[in-house]
């Protein structure tokens, strides 16, 4: 991604994840944001988990 446009989503991870869900051992470059998270994430785990080169935000989370 070389452009941040805030009227799309590009978000490599995004949306309500919770109820024991997992997100590990990812790599995740060069999207405007790497998780966008607007709850709920209630039981929600991330591990080993690398985010680099965003034009936003690197990770968000918003209890809905």
């Amino acid at each position: 991604m070389k452009d941040r446009v805030d009227s799309i989503s590009l978000n490599a991870i995004g949306g309500a994840l919770g109820g024991g869900s997992t997100i590990s051992n990812l790599w995740i470059q060069h999207e405007k944001v790497g998780m966008w998270l607007d709850g709920p994430f209630d039981g929600l785990t991330i591990t080993g988990c690398r985010i680099q080169d965003t034009t936003a935000d690197g990770s968000t989370s918003i209890r809905g």
